[in-house]
């Protein structure tokens, strides 16, 4: 049961989580704004008009829906260790800090490494969906990302070779991360021999 509640958010819609994200944000009806009136006796806060917020709420969101299924594929790289490794230890002396960090941790470190390169893949390139319906790249250009940026010049001010560009520049700036995070696993991701 725990598992499957950790896991739904990764099934819900980027819409779903954006009508979220506004219902509680929202300055007239969002709960958190209830909350701090009822609760506390203050003025709302005008979530939607201030820049500084938005970074706070944005990444609160993406490690909300992503939390879940990091914590399900970890589960299970643990429950695949071999438990052969931790018996040896043990007779070996070692305690509990000891196994985490030399057996547990480098025996983990491949599934690391991959929820590693497809978050930054994932950070890059789905942010659009969460942000395109819950501010639209404000207040002012706040929120205005790469991906957003890509839509707006393609498909509102119809600069399709400017988008073009754009897209080239963050596939370009994608593929880089990635090829920097595959040549620094080489030193500390172990695979099995």
């Amino acid at each position: 049961l725990y598992q499957s509640v950790m896991f739904l958010p990764y099934f819900l819609s980027w819409i779903i989580v954006s009508y979220l994200a506004y219902s509680l944000f929202s300055i007239e009806s969002g709960f958190i704004n209830k909350t701090i009136i009822a609760g506390l006796g203050m003025e709302p806060v005008k979530w939607y008009f201030e820049p500084k917020y938005w970074p706070f709420i944005l990444t609160f969101f993406q490690l909300w829906k992503y939390t879940g299924y990091n914590v399900v594929v970890y589960l299970a790289a643990i429950t695949g260790i071999d438990g052969e490794y931790y018996e040896a230890a043990e007779i070996d002396g070692a305690n509990a800090v000891d196994k985490f960090f030399k057996i547990t941790i480098p025996a983990i470190s491949p599934i690391f490494f991959f929820n590693l390169v497809t978050g930054t893949i994932n950070s890059l390139n789905t942010s659009f969906a969460l942000i395109y319906p819950l501010t639209g790249g404000g207040p002012g250009k706040a929120t205005q990302v790469m991906s957003l940026d890509i839509y707006v010049n393609a498909f509102k001010n119809f600069r399709m070779g400017y988008a073009s560009a754009e897209a080239v520049i963050l596939f370009a700036i994608t593929a880089a991360l990635s090829l920097l995070q595959f040549r620094l696993a080489k030193k500390w991701v172990y695979y099995e021999a």
